[in-house]
């Protein structure tokens, strides 16, 4: 049975009741529920169940049935008028956004209106409660694209009083993070010290900039990092790109190699890496039956672990199992770019040892053109190595 025949099979996965809203396109969609939100993309259940994925540039405002604080930081920074003092509204949606992650029982949740607090504390000068909501990130395993662009200008404007607490924040907290996460703030202790030797601070507070805070664009036209969903800062303060591939910094070598978009603290993942397919196939059957969220990123993993399986028994059917796990990526989530590239060359390897080279070949291009080079310069590499066993058709 060929991957299109079988892809009829597909079903939907039931969601429990929908009360929640997203602004798109400057329209309100409502009866929804928000599921999750990625560095790159948010994903949502509508009324009827249907699954959707969108990319995070085109998010305008959500609101949550549970989290009432949320809809009233949208609505107070809504309010915000170009060239107007902006302060007071700013600082309340920083408080109701701050009363959201305090309560959130959904992680993604909290990191998400952290990293959103974190921006606005940026602007207002709120330089030291800047860089307390980013370890607050960094200590509670957010996502590594979440810490690639720290609050950088928030120390270049800090007086002297407020750089020595800022660096004292994070150099006292590396001694209570592992991993990743450790590896990022270590680069930002080195940066703030070569900022301190190149740039002086102002010596009081008085000589900090006072300008009013402008009208923050919103998360649908804001300018990202390459499929990070998070702001992008000015080139010279971007020091944390070599770190894209932190999450595998100390860890031995994999049993296969994941796309950057993998969070470093994955269950999953931890188990792919490590070589236990069986049980991650386990782990992620459980959690496809039911209601998770990151679908796409969980179809991808389903199609690692299942392609693994087919390498070891030779077995076209376990090659087609694997490939109809990849092509759902490709045909329910088609805006998670986090996943499609990849999922497109994992099938484009299955075609190949399954005998069908020239669709190998065209799926291959396909996702060398999706892929970010400088993003992810090992899966890159690796792509491209494949392609090369295939001549031209």
């Amino acid at each position: 049975m060929g991957l299109v025949a079988v892809l009829g099979f597909i079903g939907s996965v039931t969601i429990g009741q929908a009360a929640d809203a997203v602004k798109l396109g400057g329209f309100w969609i409502e009866n929804v529920r928000i599921m999750e939100i990625t560095p790159d993309a948010i994903l949502y259940a509508s009324g009827t169940g249907q699954e959707v994925s969108r990319p995070l540039l085109e998010l305008e405002g959500i609101k949550m049935s549970a989290y009432p604080a949320l809809g009233q930081a949208d609505d107070l920074l809504s309010q915000m008028q170009d060239g107007a003092d902006n302060t007071k509204v700013m600082r309340q949606a920083v408080k109701a956004l701050n009363a959201v992650r305090a309560t959130a029982k959904e992680r993604w949740l909290a990191h998400w209106v952290g990293l959103r607090a974190m921006q606005l504390e940026q602007q207002l000068g709120d330089n030291v409660a800047a860089a307390r909501s980013f370890l607050q990130l960094a200590q509670t395993d957010a996502d590594l694209a979440y810490l690639k662009q720290p609050p950088v200008n928030a120390y270049q404007s800090a007086n002297a009083d407020e750089r020595r607490q800022i660096i004292d924040l994070y150099r006292g907290s590396l001694g209570r993070l592992s991993g990743a996460a450790k590896v990022v703030v270590g680069q930002v202790v080195t940066l703030l010290e070569k900022i301190d030797a190149q740039s002086p601070p102002p010596t009081s507070p008085t000589d900090s900039p006072t300008a009013s805070p402008s009208t923050p664009a919103s998360p649908a036209s804001q300018e990202t990092a390459p499929a990070t969903g998070t702001p992008k800062a000015a080139a010279s303060t971007n020091v944390l790109a070599p770190l894209v591939n932190a999450a595998n910094a100390g860890q031995p070598e994999a049993a296969v190699l994941l796309p950057v978009g993998t969070p470093s603290n994955d269950p999953v993942a931890k188990l792919l890496r490590e070589g236990k397919f069986d049980q991650a196939r386990d782990m992620l059957n459980k959690t496809l039956n039911g209601s998770g969220a990151r679908m796409s990123m969980r179809l991808y993993q389903l199609g690692v672990a299942q392609l693994a399986k087919a390498e070891d028994t030779k077995n076209e059917s376990d090659y087609m199992d694997a490939g109809l796990s990849f092509a759902r990526v490709l045909i329910y989530f088609p805006d998670t770019t986090a996943w499609v590239g990849p999922s497109m060359a994992e099938l484009a390897y299955i075609h190949q040892k399954i005998g069908q080279p020239a669709k190998a070949a065209d799926l291959y291009d396909n996702a060398i053109n999706s892929l970010d080079e400088e993003e992810d310069p090992a899966y890159f590499a690796r792509v491209q190595q494949l392609r090369e066993t295939i001549s031209n058709p």
